[in-house]
C-alpha cells in the first residue's frame, strides 16, 4: 500500500478552540468528503531496556519484541515511530570509538538505562517491519555523545528511512533550515514533519560526558533558537505542503494528562498552521484532542502514544499490593497504535478521522517471551472477576488486556478504538 516518494530534506499564542474528549469520540466535520485518502500510522517511544535487548540477540531479531503490529505498518501509507537512543555502532558512553562487540548485549558498547545505546540492526528491522519515519529528538539523543548521532544518522539514512530532529555535527557551520523538517510525499499528499524535543538528561552527566549538545545537533521545542525555527518552518512549508505534523518529546514522565506547556505549545503550532501533533515522552498515554483554529482548520494533538516497546509495567511483585504503585505499572504497559487519515481534495487536505489500536506489553516476568501483543475486542470491556480469573490462569500476561483497555478507555474515547484483527477506517461513518 505504501507509495512513498521523498521530497526534500516566534510565537504569540492566539486565541484557540478546542474539543473536549467525548464520550461519543472525536470526529471530523469533512470527514465524508470525498478525495485521495491516506492512513499515517504512528506509535510512541522505543525504549529498550536491557530484556528486551538481550531477547534481542538470542533471537538474532529485533522483530519478535512488535511482530503482531507489523500488518498494520503494512497496511497503513506511512508509518512513524520515536527512537529512543542512538543506535550506534562502536560507540560507548563518552563518545569514543571503541571496538564493536558485534549484535550482543555488553552494557558497554550497547547498553540501558540510564544511558541507551542499541544494535544498529534495529534500524534495518525497523525498516522491514514497515517504519518509514523516525524522530531522533529526545532526551536520549546524545546518550553516546555527537558521535552517536551522527553514527545513528548514518545507519538510518542507509536503510533508507527517513529522520526528523538531530542533524549531523558538520551541519552546524552551515545552519540550514532544512536540517531541522522532511517533506515526504505519501501516495500524492505531500507531508512536513518537524521532530523536536523539550527534555534533555546531560546536565547531570556534564562531568562524565562533557558539554550539552555543543554542536547544536538536536532540535529544542522551547528555546528561542527551536522555536524560531519552527515558526520559519511552519510558515514556509503551509504555503508548499498539504499537511504539517509535529512529534514533540515534552511532558512529565508517568502523569496521563499533559501539563500546561503543552498545551500552549500544541495548540499554538496547530494555529501556526500544523495539522497534528503527535506526542511522546511521558512513558504512559496521555488524551487527545481536536482543535478548531481561528481560522476555522481542525487539527488534532494526542499528547502522547505511551511507550511503544519498553520493559516498564512489568515486576508488581516490586509494589507490595500498592494501589498507586499498581495503577503506575498498568499505565506504563498500556500504549496505542494511532492512526491519522488525512483527505486531500480540490478544496484542500484535512483530517478525515483518528483511529487508535490498543497494545501492551506482556511477558515482563518472562525475558525470553517479552513482547508487544495487541488486545482482542471480546476483552475490551472491563469485568472484575473475569479479570480476575484469566490473571490467575495467565500471570505473566496480566490476563487478556481488560484491565489495560479499561485504562486507555479513560483517558481515550471507545469510540476511537480499535480492536486486534479490525480493519483500519479513519472515518466509518461515510
Amino acid at each position: 500500500m505504501k507509495n512513498l516518494k521523498v521530497l526534500g530534506v516566534a510565537f504569540s499564542l492566539m486565541a484557540i478552540t478546542t474539543s473536549a474528549v467525548a464520550s461519543e469520540g472525536i470526529s471530523f466535520s469533512r470527514a465524508c468528503e470525498r478525495g485521495q485518502n491516506i492512513t499515517i500510522s504512528a506509535v510512541g517511544d522505543i525504549l529498550l531496556h536491557e530484556t528486551l535487548q538481550r531477547r534481542a540477540v538470542k533471537e538474532n531479531s529485533f522483530e519478535p519484541l512488535w511482530e503482531e503490529v507489523i500488518p498494520y505498518f503494512e497496511s497503513s501509507d506511512y508509518s512513524y515511530g520515536n527512537l529512543e537512543a542512538p543506535a550506534a555502532e562502536g560507540t560507548d558512553k563518552t563518545g569514543a570509538k571503541v571496538r564493536d562487540p558485534g549484535f550482543k548485549y555488553d552494557g558497554k558498547v550497547y547498553s540501558s538505562y540510564p544511558m541507551f545505546n542499541y544494535h544498529p540492526s534495529i534500524i534495518r528491522e525497523l525498516k522491514k517491519s514497515g517504519l518509514d519515519i523516525l524522530s531522533t529528538a529526545n532526551n536520549h539523543s546524545l546518550d553516546r555523545q555527537s558521535r552517536g548521532i551522527d553514527q545513528t544518522l548514518k545507519e538510518i539514512e542507509s536503510e533508507d528511512i527517513q529522520l526528523v530532529g538531530t542533524r549531523y555535527k558538520k551541519d552546524q557551520k552551515k545552519d540550514k533550515l532544512e536540517d531541522w523538517y522532511r517533506v515526504t510525499d505519501i501516495n500524492g499528499v505531500k507531508v512536513a514533519w518537524i521532530g523536536c524535543t523539550f527534555i534533555m538528561n546531560y546536565t547531570k552527566y556534564r562531568e562524565e560526558n562533557g558539554a550539552v549538545d555543543p554542536y547544536d545537533q538536536v532540535m529544542f521545542c522551547k528555546s528561542t533558537k527551536g522555536q524560531e525555527r519552527i515558526q520559519k518552518i511552519i510558515a514556509k512549508q503551509k504555503k508548499e505542503v498539504d499537511a504539517i505534523i509535529i512529534t514533540p518529546h515534552w511532558g512529565n514522565e508517568y502523569v496521563n494528562s499533559p501539563n500546561d506547556i503543552q498545551k500552549e505549545f500544541g495548540r499554538k503550532w496547530i494555529e501556526m498552521g500544523a495539522t497534528a501533533v503527535i506526542g511522546s515522552h511521558p512513558h504512559v498515554l496521555q488524551p487527545m484532542e481536536k482543535v478548531v483554529a481561528k481560522d476555522g482548520r481542525e487539527g488534532f494533538i494526542i499528547y502522547s502514544l505511551g511507550n511503544f516497546v519498553s520493559n516498564q509495567g512489568g515486576k508488581e511483585s516490586e509494589c507490595n499490593g500498592e494501589r498507586a504503585c499498581l495503577a503506575k505499572k498498568l499505565a506504563q504497559r498500556s500504549s496505542v497504535t494511532l492512526f491519522l487519515g488525512l483527505t486531500k481534495n480540490s478544496k484542500g487536505t484535512f483530517i478525515n478521522g483518528v483511529k487508535a489500536l490498543p497494545m501492551r506489553m506482556v511477558n515482563q516476568y518472562d525475558n525470553d517471551n517479552i513482547k508487544l501483543d495487541l488486545i482482542e475486542r471480546e476483552f475490551s470491556e472491563f469485568d472484575s472477576e473475569l479479570a480476575k480469573d484469566e490473571r490467575a490462569r495467565s500471570p505473566e500476561t496480566f490476563g487478556e488486556g481488560r484491565e489495560e483497555v479499561k485504562h486507555i478507555k479513560s483517558i481515550l474515547p471507545a469510540a476511537n478504538l480499535i480492536y486486534n484483527g479490525e480493519e483500519v477506517v479513519t472515518n466509518p461513518g461515510c
